[in-house]
């Protein structure tokens, strides 16, 4: 085993920016053999190593982590929007059911329907208000009062 003063010296030499030929030679000519001054390099690069491989564990379990972090919010995001999806999907298909709950003066000229999209849709709102004796007269949008006519058309001849 070669003295930690060496070991030391050498780092010391090579943090001051001497390269390891002329800190050998140096040595070499102050006496220490050239067995030792390779002992105590291969020591000191073994340390480095071992330093280096430890901040490279290091790196890799915080890349790693933040890898499944960025996963677990994509995966969130995923179920949120699928939800969301869900949620209207829902809404549409039991639009019918919340028709009733219309207030009656919005009703009595077919405002509460003619902002509903969807023509299934649509006409469960007339459908609701026709059964409140509703008349389509009272609209004054054209187009919603063609549609409301024919709604009540579907109604009769279905009926």
């Amino acid at each position: 085993m070669v003295s930690s003063e060496l070991i030391s010296y050498i780092q010391d030499q090579m943090k001051a920016g001497y390269d390891l030929k002329t800190i050998r030679d140096y040595l070499v000519k102050r006496g220490t053999s050239s067995g030792d001054f390779d002992i105590a390099v291969d020591y000191i690069f073994a340390e480095q190593k071992k330093g280096s491989l430890k901040k490279t564990k290091h790196e890799i379990s915080i890349v790693v982590g933040l890898f499944f972090l960025i996963l677990v919010f994509i995966s969130m995001m995923y179920f949120a929007i699928a939800k969301l999806d869900l949620s209207r999907e829902l809404v549409n298909k039991d639009i019918l059911v919340i028709q009733p709950e219309i207030q009656e003066s919005t009703m009595a000229f077919g405002s509460g329907c003619k902002n509903i999209v969807g023509d299934e849709q649509k006409y469960g709102c007339y459908v609701t208000l026709f059964e409140k004796d509703f008349l389509c007269d009272k609209i004054n949008d054209d187009q919603e009062k063609d549609f409301c006519y024919r709604a009540k058309d579907i109604q009769l001849l279905s009926a």
